[in-house]
């Protein structure tokens, strides 16, 4: 019986069909999905099956009688897509900076976001690391962050990828990461070799190095010369990224640990080192519910009105931040606390806790470790 004659059948016996996909395009363009139906099935009855199973509920005839599988659990983001993905130039220019850090522990890498928030209310996350499209010098790319799992229990948010495993990395090497990402000059000293007759160690050198930007005389040279039409070498040339405030996750930024013989923390070793974070949580500790209720609200915008100034986003992506984009797609929070891409989600939930919010530069002042 062919198509048409079936569907004339059916539709004289008063009974109803559900229009679903055959095939599906995955975004790995070379993957697909095929979904098959009970009549597929060379050795079935599916007039027999249809009989058995009419009473079920929707999701059950849906998976057991057209094979298109029910998921148990979906994506706490789902109004995330390609709305809220940018190119790097995309990206304002000018904006207030935040670094926001998560140590992640069991001696897996630390994850790091950078987002700015600009003057109309938008923000933009527009760096991470580890990178999947930036090399870290002396390792490469590591990969992404998590993968695919098998979407069993422990697997639902993925499973960790080899940019989860720890390259042993010092806080004095993150220091140094974060001064190249940022363009710090005493990096660029260090990469050209500035240092190379100095006695001190490098803990003692790299401590030395000014996270605030005093006398940073490369930045308002660039910024000068861009303002005036300077020539191509001096628009072409990146100034210094202020970074208004840093932040840590408080949970290992805060935890006690011995060094010695005696007892520190993650906040007070950095500013050993000479850079300030501020713990992510306060007196009050925020739910994770919350932050994906402010995080949602940030994605959200009216689909049935013309995207404009008065109807958007207010949060985007750059489409360099792989791992964070491969989290707001996949994390369901069914994992807890382990899953594998927690960790980004986590960065971008604390951006939205901490209501950070742009600054203008009337309001900046350099103080002893930090902007304010």
């Amino acid at each position: 019986m062919d198509a048409q004659a079936e569907n004339s059948q059916c539709t004289m016996q008063n009974r109803k069909f559900e229009l679903v996909p055959r095939v599906l395009k995955c975004k790995d363009a070379a993957a697909g999905v095929m979904f098959f139906h009970t009549a597929d099935n060379p050795f079935g009855n599916p007039r027999n099956v249809y009989a058995q199973m009419k009473a079920q509920p929707a999701w059950f005839i849906l998976e057991r009688f057209y094979g298109v599988a029910h998921r148990e659990v979906t994506a706490r983001f789902p109004r995330f897509g390609e709305i809220h993905i940018v190119k790097p130039e995309q990206v304002p220019a000018e904006g207030t900076n935040y670094l926001f850090m998560d140590p992640c522990g069991g001696g897996r890498n630390f994850a790091l976001a950078y987002v700015r928030f600009c003057e109309d209310g938008s923000f933009y996350f527009y760096r991470e690391w580890p990178s999947q499209t930036e090399e870290i010098p002396g390792y490469g790319v590591l990969g992404p962050w998590a993968e695919n799992g098998n979407g069993k229990p422990g697997e639902l948010d993925g499973r960790r990828g080899p940019g989860q495993r720890g390259i042993g990395l010092s806080l004095a090497d993150y220091k140094k990461e974060i001064a190249r990402m940022e363009g710090w000059p005493e990096y660029a000293r260090w990469l050209a070799g500035g240092y190379a007759d100095d006695n001190r160690t490098e803990y003692d050198i790299v401590a030395q190095w000014n996270e605030n930007g005093e006398g940073d005389e490369t930045r308002q040279r660039v910024l000068t010369q861009r303002r005036e039409g300077g020539t191509e070498a001096a628009k072409a040339e990146r100034p210094r990224e202020n970074i208004f405030e840093r932040y840590i996750d408080s949970r290992f930024g805060n935890a006690e640990h011995a060094v010695g013989d005696e007892v520190t923390t993650l906040i007070r070793e950095f500013a050993d080192l000479g850079l300030t974070f501020q713990p992510t949580s306060a007196e009050k500790r925020r739910s994770i519910d919350e932050g994906i209720t402010l995080v949602n609200a940030a994605l959200a915008w009216d689909e049935n009105k013309k995207v404009e100034f008065t109807n958007r986003p207010r949060m985007y992506v750059s489409e360099n931040c792989q791992n964070i984009i491969w989290a707001l797609r996949n994390w369901t929070g069914a994992d807890g606390q382990k899953g594998a891409c927690k960790d980004f989600v986590d960065l971008v939930r604390y951006a939205l806790l901490k209501r950070c919010t742009w600054v203008g530069e009337e309001r900046w002042e350099t103080t002893g470790g930090g902007h304010y």
